[in-house]
């Protein structure tokens, strides 16, 4: 969800939620930073890091200012400020 969002909706819209939990079942396999481009609201990072032993990484430019928190992982503003190596890099509902 796009942190413009976050206090619009009450529910996750099923596809999200669908997604989500498919594509997370990656993470079990990682063994070096996860990185989650676009990561709005950390819905989708905080799965992550909860299936991986590895670093995650969340990247959006709408960290600025009012910044969700979650223990475990690493919040940025931008991609030129990341790590060199990923396991594994997400990048939904990124244009």
């Amino acid at each position: 969800m796009d942190l413009s969002e976050q206090h619009s909706f009450l529910e996750r819209h099923p596809w999200e939620i669908a997604r989500a939990r498919c594509i997370s079942m990656l993470a079990d396999t990682a063994d070096r930073h996860i990185c989650d481009i676009g990561a709005g609201d950390l819905y989708f990072a905080k799965m992550i890091h909860a299936r991986s032993a590895a670093p995650v990484v969340a990247v959006d430019p709408g960290y600025q200012g009012d910044v969700p928190q979650a223990d475990g992982i690493e919040l940025r503003t931008s991609i030129h400020e990341l790590p060199s190596v990923f396991s594994l890099c997400f990048a939904m509902d990124v244009l």
